[in-house]
This record gives C-alpha cells, sequence and structure tokens, in this order.
C-alpha cells in the first residue's frame, strides 16, 4: 500500500480543515502529488466539534496535525513565569497564608484554563482578575476559579463592570464544580485566619510558548 505523501504545512491543513467545515474550499493546503484533500466528510457539529476523516494519510500526518493544534493555536492564559527578580510574572500574589509557596501557587493559576470565544481578538486590558478570599471560619475552604472576580474595564470616566466568573472559567459538566485552586484551613483558636490575594493579567499564547496556553490538553484539575 503506497504512503500518501507528507504535506507542506501543518499550519496550512489546520486552515484547510477549518475552511472546510465552513463549506469553503481551500486549494492551496491540498498535499504535494495529491489532487484532492486527504480530509474526508467533514461536517460542523457543533460550535467546538468537527468531525472527520483522513484518506489516505499515514500516522506521522496524523500526528502533526494534532501537534500543531496543540502547540500554534491561540489561547489566553494568565503567565505565571518566574523572572529573574522572583516575580511570577501577570500573576502578583500579594498574600499567601497556604502551604503553597507564591511561585508554586502563581503557576498553578497560570493553568486554569480561561475560556474565550474568539482568542485572536482578546485585549489584555478589557478585562482584570482578582481573587480576595479569607476564611475566618473553623472549617477547610476550597478556594475555587469561580471565586475569581472578573470586572470589564470601560475606560477611566467609568467604574469596571463586574462580570459572572463562569463566563471564563467553566463549570465542569459532571460536578459543576470549577478547578480548584488551594484550600484554607479553618481558623483555630485565636490564630490569623488564612487568606489568599493576587491580581492577574490574561494574554495571548500558544502552547509552544509555554503549556498554559495549550487548548487541546488536561491542565490544572
Amino acid at each position: 500500500m503506497s504512503a500518501a505523501p507528507k504535506p507542506t504545512s501543518a499550519r496550512q491543513t489546520l486552515a484547510e480543515l477549518r475552511a472546510r467545515a465552513q463549506g469553503r474550499k481551500l486549494a492551496t493546503a491540498a498535499a504535494p502529488g495529491l489532487s484532492e484533500s486527504v480530509f474526508r466528510g467533514v461536517t460542523r457539529e457543533s460550535p467546538t466539534l468537527i468531525r472527520f476523516q483522513m484518506n489516505p494519510t499515514i500516522v506521522g500526518y496524523a500526528n502533526t496535525l494534532r501537534r500543531t493544534m496543540i502547540t500554534d493555536v491561540e489561547t489566553v492564559a494568565f503567565r505565571a513565569d518566574i523572572g529573574e527578580t522572583g516575580a511570577t510574572g501577570d500573576v502578583v500574589i500579594t498574600s499567601n497564608s497556604t502551604p503553597m509557596s507564591n511561585e508554586m501557587l502563581a503557576h498553578r493559576i497560570g493553568l486554569v484554563p480561561i475560556h474565550v470565544a474568539k482568542p485572536l481578538e482578546w485585549d489584555p486590558e478589557a478585562y482584570s482578575f482578582t481573587l480576595n478570599i479569607v476564611n475566618d471560619t473553623t472549617d477547610p475552604r476550597d478556594v475555587v476559579a469561580s471565586d475569581i472576580e472578573v470586572r470589564q474595564n470601560r475606560g477611566p470616566e467609568e467604574e469596571a463592570l463586574l462580570v459572572p466568573s463562569v463566563q471564563f472559567f467553566h463549570p465542569d459538566p459532571v460536578t459543576h464544580d470549577t478547578t480548584l485552586l488551594t484550600v484554607l484551613k479553618g481558623r483555630i483558636g485565636t490564630q490569623e485566619p488564612e487568606s489568599l490575594r493576587f491580581t492577574a493579567r490574561a494574554t495571548v499564547g500558544t502552547g509552544r510558548e509555554n503549556a498554559a496556553f495549550m487548548p487541546v490538553t488536561s491542565r490544572c484539575a
């Protein structure tokens, strides 16, 4: 059985798949030596699901497409890289009495998926993300992604508008919970209550830069 020639560009192949799902053709995306595309039966079943078959093809070709989706598709996330001064990128922690260090906690926050429908149109200055939780009870307190307050910045003349956090941090369809960030222990006696405060800025990137921007893999769960 003869093998199909490899495509010249995985990005070009992904572009053709998107075009076919929209009912268009992209002639330049066909593999060299083939008169037509290797994609068969391309159908868009929902805004987030495209179903197709690849024939004729080889495993390496399919794997190239998979890796391109992981590393080259833009998404939105919190950058939490540790700089030379110890700063944790766009995640600024101002209070943290959990067992985790600031660096470890910032890294975990950076892996939380942020749902944005059009990442290429994302404006990092349009929204601000803050969290301010103090556990003044005697019971443990789960701190989850939906505890993050999201505000839409409307300019210097208007007050920022509070928007539902689940717009960006979707609950699990089974448990209906959002991503667990950490746990604040209950207060014992007269000791100070545990707290967590931080601000974060969301920007656009790709998985080639950092795993936080990988759109089709499990990150922080």
